[in-house]
């Protein structure tokens, strides 16, 4: 499972910038991954605020395209 943020701040070890999220590459492995969002009431703002930006990723058992799709 990975846990991401979508803020302004980098977070690796080296402090360099991630490769390039946008490449053919790196869009074809995000398609064997499930989006999870975290549910919050509408009514709190607080948290609807904090979780604005964190998005939670489960990858598949089998690619998409091995799955015939």
């Amino acid at each position: 499972m990975l846990i991401i943020s979508t803020g302004f701040n980098v977070f690796n070890s080296n402090e360099k910038p991630l490769a390039d999220a946008e490449s053919p590459r790196t869009r074809q492995m995000w398609l064997d991954y499930d989006d999870y969002s975290l549910p919050s009431h509408s009514d709190d703002i607080e948290i609807c605020c904090a979780l604005k930006g964190l998005h939670l990723y489960r990858r598949r058992q089998q690619p998409l395209d091995s799955q015939g799709a």
